[in-house]
């Protein structure tokens, strides 16, 4: 079974994906103080660098909408999104 590669995969896993809780304050706390992404507004990043996100979470329109459910979801009756 150690020549599947599934069995490998998951393996590996828990190192790629799992990060502690300071490491996964590295990504957020660099947006908010770094002068390297002051004009880098909207972006997805993952490890203090810009990644892949989906074409549609570009859409104005699907933002909104997103934005609007999430407020009814939540029982706020007005919002005003950022």
């Amino acid at each position: 079974m150690r020549d599947d590669p599934i069995c490998e995969l998951a393996e590996q896993l828990p190192d790629r994906c799992i990060v502690t809780n300071e490491q996964g304050a590295c990504t957020p706390v660099y947006l908010c103080v770094s002068p390297e992404v002051l004009d880098h507004k909207g972006e997805y990043y993952d490890r203090m660098q810009a990644a892949w996100s989906n074409p549609l979470a570009d859409d104005e329109a699907n933002r909104d909408a997103v934005w609007d459910a999430w407020a009814q979801d939540c029982g706020m009756s007005e919002v005003t999104s950022i």
